[in-house]
């Protein structure tokens, strides 16, 4: 059986990143492609592989995406914090 594979371009680092802190693995992937920045999220589930992505022209500069699932708010930070409201 052939798997399918649908491409999600969502708008902004904020909504790959809401996304992915409710998935069992929260992690976002990144690659170069085509002289663009992917940061993206592959999911499957029956069959079918679902990938949420965004584009960027230029990478970006923090190695980690914050969620306060408090206040809705996402940043990007270089530190790993072990507030239990960001996820």
């Amino acid at each position: 059986m052939k798997e399918k594979v649908l491409l999600l371009k969502l708008k902004s680092i904020e909504d790959l990143a809401r996304l992915v802190c409710n998935m069992p693995v929260a992690i976002i992937y990144h690659a170069k492609l085509n002289n663009k920045h992917l940061y993206f999220y592959p999911w499957t589930s029956g069959g079918v592989t679902l990938i949420h992505y965004i584009e960027k022209e230029k990478p970006i500069e923090k190695k980690f995406v914050a969620y306060n699932s408090l206040t809705d708010q996402v940043c990007l930070t270089d530190e790993v914090s072990t507030d239990a409201r960001l996820r």
